[in-house]
């Protein structure tokens, strides 16, 4: 009897450990909320343009378009229970309609580590303005309405909200795989630089707590996409890229492994170095005498996919910074390749479009360490498919898609404007000509403009468009224009630059124009759009 009582309540302890056990409690860690953070909520609903979901350029994806496009397609019609959405929401609380409206998975699945790609060394902002700066470029330079990312850590483990609309939301943070995951973004780019020890822990503690939150078993693997994982992955296990970086991605085993153990305050060793470098004391301290030298850079302005017309023509920007030497006019800056040698390239060197071959030329006098914006015009081929094109070290990958240009262009065609005299007369019986074209080639003589007066009305607009726009024959950088309007004067805001005319043009060359403003479905344009004042009115007109 004696024996069967001590059984009894040795396998009563025992229960009552597996209990104990079953039950830990992971503690939320610290998160700054949006509000404390800094996040401009207006942004939220600033313009209109319904439900969206990020682009592939915006997310660090590479290869083909039309071979993601198909996997996704892939994905969608085989594994459809992985893109149930359980509830939408278009409207805030106050009743604005969101820009990019927020939908919930019916369950979270993968919890998704990403890096930045943006160097936190020397860079001399807080992380809080940091945070700030990267939720700009996502809502407004990338034009998505909020940030990808669900949370975001800095350099010194501070936890981020981001995403908002609470528990379940869907991001932005990898191609085709929004739904049932959450993204976790470490500031940093860890292909140059190492995450801080702050920013492992705090990436664990919030690992735990998620997994908590929607009850993810993290010592499982489950079936995502068609492939078993783990469920706590890097980007690059579920997309084609190199996102979260070397230093990030090496490590994720470890991570993993110390989420699932509870070894949440444990450190993280680092992976070793990628490239060799000496660390004797004598070699240090000889490198640090040495003056700094500051290599030249060549960076690529907006998205790496050019995407046109078969055909047709599309403009786009990089910026080149000299290096602790000047550089003279038309010294050769980088090698050009491409894939075809149907694809045109001209650059603009004292005032003309010079045809680029094998090299990209300094348009004009540099100092040292001064940067120089430098217009590149492309032309496609007549093939409409994916093409790639290196210069220096930027890869880009030209996408000629949709319908061929009807008179194929030998050379770049610049389109100015002269505001027609007869402004107070009716549009319908103002003078086309008014639209010039100067060309050193021949061009098609008889085409005729056709100019439409749309049926939008507010007082101001929002534009966006898919390359990189010409506003009154300037490029500003920026793919998204916000109209306003002052007195008999269109005013264009146009990412910080301001432009001002009675007669205010965007042109998107090859792509297309998106009035994100207008309600109705039918808001996308091909050719210019012009902005002018009617009648005390912001009017638009689309010139095909």
């Amino acid at each position: 009897m004696r024996r069967l009582f001590l059984t009894v309540g040795l396998l009563s302890a025992l229960c009552l450990v597996g209990v104990s056990e079953a039950r830990t409690i992971v503690a939320k860690p610290r998160i700054l909320t949006r509000a404390q953070w800094g996040a401009d909520e207006s942004i939220l609903t600033r313009s209109q343009n319904g439900a969206i979901e990020p682009s592939i350029s915006e997310v660090g994806e590479t290869g083909s378009l039309s071979d993601r496009a198909k996997e996704c397609e892939y994905w969608r019609k085989y594994y459809p229970h992985e893109f149930e959405v359980e509830r939408t929401v278009t409207h805030n609380e106050q009743g604005e309609k969101l820009r990019w409206v927020q939908q919930y998975s019916k369950n979270v699945k993968l919890l998704v580590v990403h890096h930045t790609a943006l160097k936190v060394t020397g860079d001399e902002r807080t992380p809080q303005e940091r945070m700030q700066a990267l939720y700009k470029y996502h809502a407004e330079g990338l034009g998505w309405g909020d940030i990808g990312y669900h949370y975001v850590i800095d350099e010194n483990g501070t936890i981020y909200e981001g995403r908002a609309g609470g528990k379940g939301v869907i991001g932005g943070h990898a191609y085709c795989s929004n739904t049932s995951t959450v993204g976790v973004a470490l500031m940093g780019n860890f292909e140059e630089e190492q995450p801080a020890q702050q920013q492992y822990l705090s990436l664990k503690k919030l690992l735990a707590y998620l997994a908590q939150e929607y009850q993810i078993n993290t010592k499982a693997r489950i079936l995502f996409h068609g492939k078993m994982l783990p469920t706590i992955v890097s980007h690059g296990d579920i997309g084609r890229t190199r996102c979260s970086g070397y230093y990030l991605r090496e490590v994720m085993g470890h991570i993993r492994n110390h989420v699932s153990a509870g070894l949440l305050g444990t450190k993280i060793t680092p992976p070793s170095f990628r490239f060799y470098s000496d660390g004797t004391a004598e070699r240090k301290s000889a490198r640090l005498a040495q003056p700094v030298v500051i290599e030249p850079k060549l960076t690529p302005v907006g998205s790496l996919e050019i995407v046109g017309n078969p055909g047709g023509q599309v403009t786009f920007l990089v910026q080149y910074r000299a290096g602790s030497v000047p550089v003279p006019q038309r010294a050769r800056l980088a090698e050009v390749e491409r894939s075809n040698q149907r694809i045109g390239l001209w650059q603009e060197l004292g005032g003309r479009d010079v045809r680029i071959r094998q090299e990209l030329l300094s348009p004009r006098s540099l100092r040292k360490e001064e940067s120089q914006l430098i217009q590149i015009k492309v032309q496609l081929p007549l093939n409409a498919e994916s093409y790639q094109l290196r210069i220096g070290d930027i890869d880009y990958t030209l996408l000629a898609e949709g319908r061929r240009t009807r008179f194929a262009q030998n050379g770049p065609v610049t389109m100015t404007y002269e505001p027609a005299k007869d402004q107070n007369i009716p549009l319908s019986t103002r003078n086309a000509s008014s639209l010039t074209a100067r060309s050193a080639l021949p061009t098609q003589t008889n085409s005729r403009t056709i100019r439409i007066r749309l049926g939008y009305k507010g007082e101001t607009a929002t534009i966006s468009t898919n390359t990189l726009p010409s506003v009154n024959g300037k490029f500003l950088g920026n793919r998204t224009i916000e109209l306003t309007t002052d007195g008999n004067i269109c005013k264009a805001n146009v990412g910080g630059a301001r432009v001002g005319s009675e007669a205010l043009r965007i042109d998107p060359g090859s792509g297309v124009n998106t009035i994100t403003s207008w309600t109705k479905s039918a808001n996308r344009f091909h050719g210019v759009i012009e902005c002018r004042i009617v009648d005390g009115a912001l009017t638009l007109i689309n010139e095909l």
